[in-house]
């Protein structure tokens, strides 16, 4: 009888083990179809900045850490834009070169009248430089630029709080539309070459001081790891002489000039969107090849939407300037530095 009973007891153990193997492997199978991962928190990459005029509130979007992307320029019947301030009454003046808060942020509006606008307008200075050299060997003309002399002007813009213009706000001081500080100076560089990209460029990066490129897209000369530098066109390939010698720019008809811009224009915007920093990528300014422009070169930019063009006509850019026809200010070698101060100041 007893060993019955205990035959019984073992045939009932193993019968509810086996079922309770079978229950687990059920509700195992069922808890692993139905689980998930812990989802992160969500790492916030946007802030929104509120943009206060005297008359409205406009919201925009900026990426955390990146440059100013969308600061407007607001208009005001009698008013000139002078910025956009931290406080209404005070503060400081946030720009495009100005790096995105973690936290969301209020902006206000500065105005000045028309009559301070033309009172403190001195006219801007874009200075245009070409190559660069490090040993006098290899200077072998005046568009052949000392690195070291180049290094200490860079210094004395930093050092002198002056203020670099984006293109878009030259644009609206031509026009009356905003009021810039009085040292304000933007650099160019034509050609993109070699000596630009290897000596200029470190300088300019560390500098933090921002610099267009003029591009002959067709030499295929692009940046790595820039973000200071704003890429334009010196078109894609004209600058080579033309059937009467000077520039193929005052040599071709307005479509197969429309044509250069726009392959200079898609070449260029290639290169930029690999790229993070001040580049837009929008390309719509333009150095004439030589210089050279003439009513067909104009007509040509303007059907493709290209908003300011230079030549070589030296000069500071003014209100009320030819937006198609700026001068700009050369750089020659061997001028010295105070010639440097008296261009800039």
């Amino acid at each position: 009888m007893k060993k019955v009973t205990i035959f019984g007891a073992l045939t009932l153990a193993v019968v509810l083990i086996c079922f309770g193997v079978y229950m687990y492997a059920q509700n195992g199978a069922s808890d692993s179809a139905n689980f998930k991962e812990p989802t992160p928190q969500s790492v916030k990459t946007d802030v929104t900045i509120t943009l206060h005029t005297d008359d409205e509130t406009t919201k925009v979007q900026e990426k955390i850490g990146d440059f100013y992307r969308n600061l407007t320029i607001p208009t005001k019947d009698g008013k000139v834009f002078a910025g956009w301030y931290t406080a209404s009454n005070a503060g400081e003046r946030v720009n495009w070169l100005n790096i995105v808060p973690e936290n969301d942020t209020e902006l206000y509006a500065r105005w000045v009248t028309v009559k301070e606008n033309a009172e403190s307008a001195r006219g801007v200075p874009v200075l245009m430089y070409h190559w660069f050299y490090d040993d006098p060997k290899n200077a072998l003309d005046g568009n052949w630029y000392d690195i070291n002399e180049f290094k200490k002007q860079l210094q004395y813009l930093s050092d002198n709080d002056f203020y670099f213009p984006s293109w878009d706000e030259l644009d609206a001081y031509i026009d009356g539309k905003l009021n810039l500080p009085p040292a304000s100076v933007i650099i160019t560089d034509d050609d993109a070459m070699e000596s630009f990209i290897n000596l200029a460029v470190p300088l300019i990066e560390k500098s933090k001081i921002p610099v267009t490129s003029f591009m002959i897209s067709i030499y295929g000369h692009d940046y790595k790891n820039t973000k200071y530098i704003v890429s334009e066109s010196h078109t894609h390939d004209m600058h080579r002489p033309g059937a009467d010698g000077r520039g193929r720019m005052v040599n071709e008809s307005v479509d197969v000039i429309r044509d250069d811009l726009l392959t200079s224009r898609k070449t260029i915007q290639n290169w930029t969107k690999k790229r993070q920093g001040l580049d837009t990528g929008k390309v719509e300014v333009l150095a004439y090849p030589f210089g050279h422009y003439n009513d067909t070169a104009k007509q040509a930019l303007s059907a493709e939407k290209f908003k300011l063009a230079f030549t070589t006509e030296y000069g500071r850019v003014t209100i009320g300037a030819d937006k198609l026809q700026l001068p700009r200010i050369r750089m020659s070698d061997g001028e010295g530095f105070e010639s440097f101060k008296a261009k800039v100041d």
